[in-house]
């Protein structure tokens, strides 16, 4: 009889466990994809051509405003006091672009206050790949993480 309640109780303890794996699993099956892309953070500007994992998804639906501007004239924010800024700036995001060079074209458009914290939030978000490709239009004195949710509707 003892060995019965003891084999019962092992398998009892043993289904826990699998069930507590799996629940945990469950819960952070996100994290856990986004391992690869998470280990290296230096690797993101090295390799994002390469890998792709940085790049923005040309498949991806484009902005339904988007016009035919050029990169280079993109953002272009003058260096006037705030009070003249534009009120929005149009910003493209080209076909298979890098974050690293998404960072530094906001950079270069003053919407953001650093390339570092921009990388920083996208990868924070865990939305490294889902950059869309288009014209959007930036208000100025926008926060990184809104910034980052225009560019990845």
């Amino acid at each position: 009889m003892k060995n019965f309640l003891y084999n019962k109780s092992d398998l009892f303890v043993a289904l826990a466990i699998i069930v507590i794996a799996a629940f945990i699993i469950w819960t952070r099956i996100n994290a856990i994809m986004d391992f690869p892309s998470n280990e290296n953070p230096d690797a993101e500007t090295n390799n994002a051509a390469v890998a792709g994992e940085d790049a923005v998804d040309p498949d991806a639906a484009t902005d339904p405003n988007a016009t035919t501007e050029s990169p280079a004239d993109a953002g272009n924010a003058s260096n006037d006091p705030p009070a003249q800024q534009p009120a929005a700036v149009q910003f493209v995001v080209e076909p298979g672009q890098a974050t690293s060079t998404i960072a530094d074209n906001l950079l270069a458009a003053n919407l953001i206050p650093t390339k570092e914290e921009f990388l920083s939030a996208v990868r924070s978000m865990g939305v490294e790949s889902r950059l869309k490709a288009g014209t959007f239009n930036i208000p100025t004195g926008m926060s990184v993480p809104d910034i980052i949710n225009i560019l990845t509707k």
